[in-house]
């Protein structure tokens, strides 16, 4: 019965200490960008839900209302597709109101001209970029 005990206890152990937070860069209002170590697993998440999955972050630009995002779309094997980067935005309160990933109607598809008007224009910003892929 002793044996049981511990074995139970040292199961629970292991189990909660799996149980660790990814490295987290965060971009404010419960959006962040996680697994910032991991290209292939880099994404934007709302409060633990990504906001598309079918995009490897490349770099963020963002200030109190609009996140903008580069990336790359993965491939059939699972790889981000370097030779095509894709443009996103996020506006955080609309997003925040209704939270359903890319059919949020804080959720902005845009083109690079888009983007780079869009960041001309964010005003008290930041941007972070990562360069391992």
């Amino acid at each position: 019965m002793k044996y049981r005990l511990l074995i139970f206890s040292l199961g629970l152990f292991a189990l909660a200490s799996c149980q660790v937070d990814a490295p987290k860069y965060n971009l404010g209002k419960g959006f962040y960008v996680t697994y910032v170590d991991l290209a292939r697993l880099r994404g934007v998440y709302y409060q633990k839900q990504n906001v598309n999955g079918n995009v490897s972050v490349k770099s963020v630009t963002f200030n109190d209302s609009l996140i903008l995002v580069t990336g790359y779309r993965f491939t059939r094997n699972g790889n981000p597709d370097t030779s095509v980067q894709v443009y996103y935005g996020i506006v955080k309160d609309i997003y925040r109101q209704h939270p359903d990933q890319t059919y949020s109607d804080g959720y902005l598809d845009i083109n690079e001209l888009q983007f780079r008007e869009l960041s001309s224009r964010l005003r008290k910003s930041s941007s972070k970029e990562w360069t391992e892929w």
